[in-house]
């Protein structure tokens, strides 16, 4: 079968966990026949994926567009999940919090607006160059966006981040006719959250396995919109708000 018959999806952060749980449930999306990785640290161990590319911090043409389009050689990408970012805690400094100062409360905004919020707007940049009336582009929100009250002072720079994904998603929905779906987890069951917060109730964590089959499900139903991640009794489900 030749490149110009085939469709192709592309997962942006491939090597991190969720990346990792994502790839092998969507490849076996009819839309996504040929998975491509992106990541800044490309792993090529990961199972669903085809091709890994790396990424730098200064993503033009010549690093990721000419791959892509040597890889895909005029094949239909469908679908983009982003699910590149990270979480790190930088309260607003004094009087908001005695433990901050104004330098690291800073960095902690600017680490997070480069992981989350940067990493979702390259993927839009992917999408509106690719995607058709029918592809899907998958963002990953955070529940902490969804109201000012669950995102506390002790994590601003998150809170801006995810909140700035949501805002793309709504300019990208008025822009293109492609399906963009964002997915709002809370805490995701991965080994790193597990070491950071030993002492925390587990079964009450998503599985992202769960997420990935949400996200599958909403891909091969062709919606768009937003969704919460639900887990209870060991299960984890996406739910649309």
């Amino acid at each position: 079968m030749s490149s110009s018959s085939r469709t192709f999806g592309i997962i942006v952060g491939s090597s991190g966990a969720l990346g990792r749980a994502y790839a092998p449930v969507l490849s076996s999306l009819a839309s996504s026949s040929s998975l491509i990785g992106l990541d800044i640290n490309p792993s090529s161990d990961i199972l669903g994926l085809t091709k890994v590319l790396p990424l730098s911090g200064t993503a033009d043409d010549a690093v990721v567009i000419d791959p892509i389009n040597t890889i895909t050689d005029g094949g239909v990408i469908n679908t983009i999940v982003h699910c590149a970012g990270s979480w790190a805690g930088g309260p607003f400094p004094p009087p908001g919090s005695p433990n901050s100062t104004f330098s690291s409360y800073l960095t902690s905004t600017n680490s997070m607006l480069t992981t989350n919020l940067h990493s979702a707007v390259f993927s839009a940049g992917l999408a509106s160059r690719y995607l058709p009336p029918s592809g899907h582009l998958i963002l990953t929100g955070a529940s902490a966006c969804l109201s000012v009250s669950s995102c506390s002072n002790f994590m601003p720079g998150y809170g801006l981040s995810k909140m700035g994904i949501t805002n793309l998603a709504n300019m990208l929905r008025n822009e293109f006719d492609f399906k963009v779906v964002v997915v709002h987890p809370g805490t995701i069951d991965t080994k790193a959250n597990r070491d950071a917060m030993p002492g925390e109730d587990f079964e009450k964590w998503h599985d992202m396995g769960g997420m990935a089959e949400g996200v599958r499900e909403i891909v091969e139903r062709g919606e768009g919109g937003d969704y919460t991640v639900e887990t209870e009794g060991g299960r984890t489900w996406l739910e649309k708000i």
